[in-house]
C-alpha cells in the first residue's frame, strides 16, 4: 500500500515537453508546421540539432538519433515542468525512484539553461523531471 505522500502537487505545474529522437529534422519541422508548431527554440547539442516545437498547448523536443527507431514507440521520455528540481529529487529520492548513477543534469539549452533528472516507470518509460532556469 502507498503511504508516502510527496510534495509533487506542489512543485509539478504539468507536462513540459515529450522527448521525441528523429533521423531527419527538416522532415520532422515541416510535419509539425503543417500541423501548426512554432519553432520554439532551436540549438545543437554535440554537433546534432535538437529543435522545440510548440504548439496546441504542447511541446515538442525533436532531436537528431541515430537510434531514432522510425516506429510505433519512437517517444524517448515524457518531460514534467518542475519549479524546484533540488526539491523535486528530494521527494523522488524519498520513494526509492532514482536509478542507480543518476543525477541532476544540465543542458545549455533555452536562455539560461535547464537542470532535470530522469527516472524508469515499470514498463521502461522515461519520466524527465525538468526545470528551466
Amino acid at each position: 500500500m502507498y503511504t508516502h505522500k510527496i510534495c509533487l502537487e506542489n512543485n509539478v505545474a504539468g507536462m513540459q515537453h515529450i522527448g521525441l529522437p528523429v533521423r531527419d529534422m527538416d522532415t520532422t519541422v515541416a510535419f509539425y508546421q503543417k500541423l501548426g508548431f512554432a519553432i520554439l527554440w532551436q540549438t545543437e547539442l554535440n554537433g546534432a540539432p535538437v529543435c522545440f516545437l510548440r504548439g496546441m498547448g504542447i511541446t515538442v523536443e525533436a532531436y537528431l538519433s541515430g537510434d531514432a527507431t522510425g516506429g510505433a514507440g519512437a517517444l524517448d521520455h515524457i518531460a514534467l515542468s518542475v519549479g524546484d528540481i533540488d526539491r523535486a529529487w528530494d521527494d523522488i529520492s524519498k520513494l526509492g525512484l532514482i536509478p542507480d548513477g543518476e543525477s541532476i543534469h544540465t543542458l545549455p539549452f533555452f536562455d539560461r539553461g535547464v537542470k532535470y533528472f530522469t527516472i524508469v516507470g515499470p514498463n521502461a518509460e522515461k519520466i524527465e523531471f525538468n526545470q528551466i532556469l
